[in-house]
């Protein structure tokens, strides 16, 4: 378990101010800007191999490898990631998350999830849609950004 998050706390060094919480089982970025996400990894061990979960704000999917956790984590910190997180009465209840199309220039979505809540049922009401993105990693400018 400690040697994913480990693996992960080395290379996060090469952002010092990025803000970094970690315990045995889990790793979370937090954003300084408010319009960044929550990218946290999640370790649950098992029998016979360990599962890893990696959650953008609300949204998250499920791995078995620790690389592509890893990598996935990564990719929540880039300019490449960004999470559309929908609100209705002040509580989120749905994310896409939308990965850059480099030959389109365009936004695509990836995944999605939606828990069925009290706002989701308020469908009357207008959500408010709120575009997050992490800047941690510039995939467009060449450049790593060293701050959060």
């Amino acid at each position: 378990m400690k040697a994913i998050i480990d693996e992960i706390r080395e290379k996060m060094m090469r952002f010092p101010l990025a803000h970094i919480e970690y315990d045995e089982t889990s790793i979370t970025y937090l954003p300084s800007a408010s319009d960044g996400f929550a990218v946290r990894l999640v370790v649950y061990p098992g029998t016979p191999q360990e599962r890893y979960s990696v959650y953008f704000n609300g949204s998250h999917e499920e791995f078995v490898h620790p690389r592509d956790a890893i990598l996935t984590f990564g990719y929540g910190l880039s300019t490449d990631c960004r999470l559309r997180e929908y609100v209705r009465l002040g509580r989120a209840y749905r994310w896409i998350v939308d990965v850059w199309d480099e030959k389109t220039q365009q936004w695509k979505p990836d995944w999605e999830i939606c828990w069925f809540t009290m706002p989701f049922w308020q469908f009357w009401r207008r959500p408010t849609v709120r575009y997050l993105q992490n800047r941690l990693i510039d995939r467009h400018g060449g450049d790593v950004a060293h701050a959060a």
